[in-house]
């Protein structure tokens, strides 16, 4: 992502990519809340749809729990990946699923810090969020 900010420009600052995506992703709706709410953009169709998703408690230490606004939507896997990208853990989302649309899943084996989660149908990935563990 090579966003330019204007702002930067204007005060004789340095155009960079990487803090450029940085201030993006900052920016985010309340990711880092105790009820934080994603939306996500559905690309995979002609036409875009716009899901909600919630995920609580975020920051986690023991279990946390997914809904998702049109439980329509079908999940089929859960990835878990570091910073890094390096995939921690898969779950299986019918194996987590509690009732429609809302999974729970527990995060207690994983190390203090920031993850990548993502919900999949197969090898299309439905919605992205972070997550993060403090114990």
């Amino acid at each position: 992502l090579d966003v330019e900010f204007s702002s930067l420009a204007s005060v004789g600052g340095v155009r960079h990519p990487i803090i450029n995506a940085i201030e993006v992703l900052g920016s985010g709706s309340g990711s880092s809340s105790k009820n934080g709410t994603t939306t996500a953009l559905d690309l995979g169709s002609s036409s875009k749809t716009i899901h909600t998703l919630r995920h609580y408690p975020n920051p986690s230490s023991l279990n946390t729990e997914i809904a998702i606004s049109d439980p329509s939507v079908i999940i089929k896997d859960i990835y878990i990946r570091d910073i890094s990208g390096r995939l921690v853990v898969q779950y299986d989302a019918q194996e987590m699923k509690i009732e429609q649309g809302i999974y729970g899943f527990n995060v207690a084996g994983l190390e203090d810090g920031i993850y990548l989660v993502s919900l999949m149908n197969g090898s299309t990935v439905v919605m992205n969020y972070k997550l993060i563990v403090r114990k």
